[in-house]
């Protein structure tokens, strides 16, 4: 379960920074949720979650890393992502989607000559989209734009680790 500050608990409790018209749609989607219903969320329908949701990696997960682009295959749903990392920029219009448009670079942090770090930026989204499940609320006009830093585990020794070409 994802959540803004991992010391506070579930929905509520996270206290998430809400203008007041967004406070009252959350307290209207909890109090759905408390009445049996599905609040904004329709992960019910088999509906992707969308991001940022689909990055907690909640079914089988493989990374497939291709000179030009880093694929997060998801088995659940529509939750793969392909994460362009070829230099591209950003294109002028971009089809709006639950999962969004991400373009990355990898990064050796450590300068050890191996990549450890992807850093990702996700634009062009398609609402409506819940931050987690409890419904906190994403903006309506879909402008949200989703960073990551998706860390290779060092301890591992596995030679399938990233590398990249340089770009």
């Amino acid at each position: 379960m994802n959540t803004f500050d991992p010391t506070k608990g579930w929905g509520p409790a996270q206290q998430a920074p809400l203008t007041p018209e967004y406070q009252a749609r959350f307290e209207a989607n909890l109090k759905d949720q408390a009445a049996g219903g599905q609040g904004v969320g329709l992960t019910y329908t088999c509906a992707s979650p969308g991001m940022p949701r689909v990055i907690n990696a909640y079914g089988p997960t493989e990374f497939v890393v291709t000179p030009g682009a880093t694929h997060i295959l998801v088995e659940n749903i529509h939750d793969s992502r392909r994460i362009f990392t070829d230099g591209r920029d950003w294109p002028h219009e971009i089809m709006p989607s639950l999962i969004g448009y991400s373009i990355g670079r990898w990064i050796d942090t450590d300068g050890d000559g191996k990549y450890d770090v992807l850093e990702v930026e996700t634009r062009g989204f398609r609402g409506p989209r819940a931050f987690d499940a409890s419904g906190i609320p994403l903006h309506d006009d879909n402008q949200t734009i989703v960073k990551e830093r998706i860390y290779v585990d060092k301890k591992q020794s596995q030679p399938s680790a990233p590398h990249p070409p340089d770009t």
